[in-house]
């Protein structure tokens, strides 16, 4: 059982080095009283937000809050709503590697990565 977890482990450890960000970010995190815009958010902690194709989509793909999930694999023209409260609020964000535009200062306890220009 052991040999399971430490194989398990490893093979998260090596699957996270593949889907990483390349070298074009600046290595800069912040927390989200912090973030601005051309930053993604990377990990969410707060309440949960909804993914929808466009300003009046319903809402869609949730991401569960206390997740460690990226919004890596969303596509590009995609945006999130925020936490309740404000559904008004929407964010767009880029194919992974790209740009965000995240008013993060809505998007409670979120990790941001500041992204180069």
């Amino acid at each position: 059982m052991k040999k399971i977890i430490v194989a398990f482990a490893l093979s998260f450890m090596l699957l996270s080095q593949i889907v990483a960000p390349a070298a074009t970010y600046a290595e800069k995190t912040d927390t989200t009283s912090k973030c601005t815009s051309y930053e993604a958010v990377i990990s969410f902690w707060g309440s949960d937000i909804y993914k929808g194709t466009s300003l009046n989509a319903e809402k869609e793909g949730k991401l569960e809050a206390f997740s460690e999930m990226s919004f890596i694999g969303k596509t590009k023209g995609d945006y999130v709503v925020g936490p309740s409260g404000y559904s008004n609020d929407w964010y767009y964000f880029n194919t992974f590697m790209g740009f965000r535009y995240v008013p993060a200062a809505d998007v409670a306890e979120a990790t941001c990565t500041k992204y180069a220009k």
